[in-house]
């Protein structure tokens, strides 16, 4: 997928953050804020940008949401690159998430897959892993959604065409960040409250 012009990528951003369904944010954030509650971890999975996008929400939600007491515990796999050469070269690419998470991850524990195929199969390799651990899933996907939307417990899908990687990746960053500032809101309110 090539843009003509910066009006054309523009619009189709902006069609795509009109598509994002305010309702599963609100799933979301009750869901981050459930793991926080239960002192249980966030684990999130992304390849290429958005693994940089994975490890900015994890970021985001350890320190941007302003929520200390109790923590909001978040990890990025894809920030160890000697996990993930490792399993790359001693088993394959297609396992580099889903071992370290069989080894970290507990039941109530909280996934986060961010996909804008849906259809990466390192991604979705933690599904059944995550399944099996007794973690609920939450889903970040693109185009069509792919096999990650129909896998999830919560999928929050950007519907764009195929191979708006650029579009997908900087809608996915934008609901990181509405997640944020909406966990920033729970932040002040618990501040308040003292």
């Amino acid at each position: 997928m090539q843009f003509v012009d910066v009006s054309e990528y523009k619009y189709r951003l902006i069609e795509s953050i009109n598509s994002i369904d305010e309702l599963k944010i609100h799933q979301i954030v009750n869901e981050i804020l459930q793991v926080r509650v239960n002192q249980r971890n966030i684990f999130i999975v992304g390849n290429g940008g958005s693994a940089a996008s994975a490890s900015h929400l994890a970021t985001d939600l350890m320190f941007g949401s302003k929520l200390d007491m109790p923590p909001i515990k978040a990890i990025s796999l894809a920030d160890s690159t000697s996990s993930i050469t490792a399993t790359g070269n001693d088993i394959n690419f297609d396992n580099i998430f889903a071992r370290p998470l069989k080894n970290l991850g507990s039941k109530g524990d909280l996934l986060f897959l961010i996909s804008a195929s849906g259809n990466s199969p390192n991604i979705l390799a933690c599904i059944g892993i995550s399944k099996k651990i007794g973690m609920k899933t939450i889903g970040l996907s693109g185009f069509d959604g792919g096999a990650l939307a129909k896998q999830v417990d919560i999928s929050l899908h950007v519907p764009t065409e195929f191979g708006c990687y650029g579009v997908v990746e900087d809608t996915h960053m934008i609901v990181g960040h509405i997640i944020t500032e909406l966990l920033k809101v729970q932040s002040a309110k618990e501040n308040i409250n003292g």
